[in-house]
């Protein structure tokens, strides 16, 4: 094989992996945990009816389950609800 053809395989090689990143979307990791902001009802509050939505407000947008959170207890990892 002659080196310029070699020569030139390499190159679109090259730049088809160029276009495929180019159209690949980039994804950046994200280090920081969201922190919870904000929550209705306030902690040990009275007269909360069992159909009450609990509502949370996170620092920063949160993918999941719109309609299932899992309650732990305050200290240690034992799942109480969910």
């Amino acid at each position: 094989m002659k080196l310029g053809t070699l020569y030139l395989r390499g190159l679109i090689l090259f730049l088809v992996a160029c276009l495929l990143m180019l159209n690949s979307p980039l994804v950046l990791a994200d280090s920081t945990a969201p922190t919870l902001d904000s929550s209705t009802h306030s902690d040990n509050a009275y007269a909360v009816s069992k159909t009450d939505n609990i509502v949370l407000t996170f620092s920063e947008a949160i993918k999941g389950d719109e309609d299932k959170i899992t309650l732990y207890k305050k200290q240690g990892d034992t799942e109480i609800s969910s």
